[in-house]
Parts: C-alpha cells; structure tokens; sequence
C-alpha cells in the first residue's frame, strides 16, 4: 500500500511554528499510523516528493539533496559508507531541508551535508541554524517523543537505551542522546574510544568538547562490547560537577574501543 500524506498541511504547519523542526515532525507523525515498527522515513520521505533516494559510497559528505525549482520535488543521495541507521538519520535530515519552509542553499553545492553537518547544534551562522534544526527534526521524527514514554519511568539505565535502539531501529548514540534528553534525571552522556574521551552531550546543551575532548576517562570499566557495567558511585569532580553532588556511572562498551559511559547527578549524598 502507498503511503499518502498531505504535505502542504505539513508545511502550513511549519509556516506557522515559524519553522519549528519538533512542529513540522509531529505534523507529519499526525498522518501516519504509529505502531510496534520503526517510524518508515522511506516511505514518509517519498510520500512528500522526494522522487528518488540513491546511494553511493562518498568521501567527505553524508548526504545530499538536490530539489527542483520551487522545491517541487527532490532527490537524496546517501553515503553507503555509513551504517544503515546512520543514512535513515540523514535522509530525514535532507528531509527537513527539503520542507522547511526557510532552508535555502548556503553554497553553490547546494544542500551538500557532512558528517559534522550531522552533529551541528546550531550556533550563529545561517548554515549551522539550519543543521541544527534538520538533525533536531530528524531525532523527532525517527524517535517520537509521543513513543518514548515507556522507556523513562525507572531510573536510568543503559537497558532502556539498548530497547529504544531496536524500537525505533536508530544508533546506539542517537538512542542514549535521545534517552538522557528526555528522561527527568540529571544524565550525560560521554563518548569515548579507547579510554579517551571524544565529547559529552549534557541535554539540552550541545556536545561540550571544551571541557572533555582528549582527557582520559577518569574511570576505566572493561566490558565486552555490547555489555553495560554495573552502576558505580563516582567522584563528581572527576565528571565535571560540584563536590556537593552525588554521582553514578554506568558504561556500554562498544566494538572498535568506543563506550558510551552514563553519568547520573543527584542533588545530594
């Protein structure tokens, strides 16, 4: 059965929220029928014009989108040297370029999208605002907020991460990012690669490199990847935090040397 969605309620919608990514995916989550299977961003992307998804392997971009005059209709092309989840994520990032109702072009590649486009947070240059807003649609389209519910009413624990990964068929990071956005407790997450710490995501902030990138994780929790730690009572100031703080810390070791370490504050011991 082909997907039918009414895209110009969709960008109505956006005109209205002023473009706001979280109000233009729900809009489109309003018209497609939301079960036990990942949100079908195949069939949602073609259901609003994007006549054709090619894959290719590429050197230096993730994706790209390539629209008509008018944005009438579209063309993706993602790179097949990324994981399968990893191009879902950048399809519906294109996605959020082709529909918002402001993305426009900032260089004469067009809507050409790297690997740190991805990552993009947003800060003062046009270019990065509009990043930042299709990688916050893509997370809100392919990880409903009206679905995650169920995965935030215990304490934290990587468990809910590892289910929320194969719910909604997203990375393992996009999933602990996800996770520790949305959950009440204080959590951030720490990315790191053989002992050593890439960057840490404290929601709603962006990914603080300052502060981590290249100091050696203060505690080092031997897993076999795919297995999380036991939770361990930690020092605060190791992670960052007052010494008035009580801090846990739980790690999911991954394959290549990357973990992914919890690091749960509370207000007091």
């Amino acid at each position: 059965m082909v997907l039918r969605l009414d895209r110009i309620a969709i960008e109505e919608e956006a005109e209205a929220a002023g473009g706001d990514p979280q109000r233009m995916a729900e809009a489109i989550l309003n018209q497609v029928t939301l079960d036990s299977r990942p949100i079908a961003i195949r069939e949602i992307a073609s259901a609003l014009d994007i006549l054709e998804i090619r894959e290719e392997p590429l050197v230096s971009l993730e994706g790209a989108l390539i629209i008509t005059p008018g944005k009438g209709s579209g063309a993706v092309l993602l790179n097949t040297n990324s994981a399968p989840q990893r191009r879902k994520f950048t399809l519906a990032h294109e996605l959020c370029h082709f529909l918002h109702p402001w993305h426009r072009p900032t260089s004469s590649r067009g809507f050409d999208c790297s690997s740190g486009d991805m990552r993009e947070q947003g800060n003062s240059t046009k270019h990065a605002i509009q990043e930042a807003q299709a990688n916050r649609f893509a997370i809100e389209l392919l990880a409903p907020r009206r679905l995650i519910g169920s995965y935030l009413r215990d304490l934290p624990d990587f468990e809910a991460v590892r289910f929320m990964h194969a719910r909604f068929d997203i990375s393992k990071a996009a999933a602990a990012r996800r996770y520790a956005e949305l959950h009440d407790e204080d959590l951030t997450v720490v990315f790191s690669r053989h002992g050593v710490i890439d960057y840490a995501v404290k929601p709603p902030s962006p990914p603080n490199s300052t502060l981590w990138r290249g100091r050696t994780l203060p505690v080092q929790i031997e897993q076999r990847p795919g297995q999380a730690s036991p939770w361990i009572d930690a020092d605060p100031t190791d992670w960052n935090l007052s010494p008035g703080r009580s801090v846990r810390i739980q790690t999911l070791q991954q394959n290549g040397g990357y973990a992914m370490t919890l690091v749960h504050a509370q207000s007091g011991r």
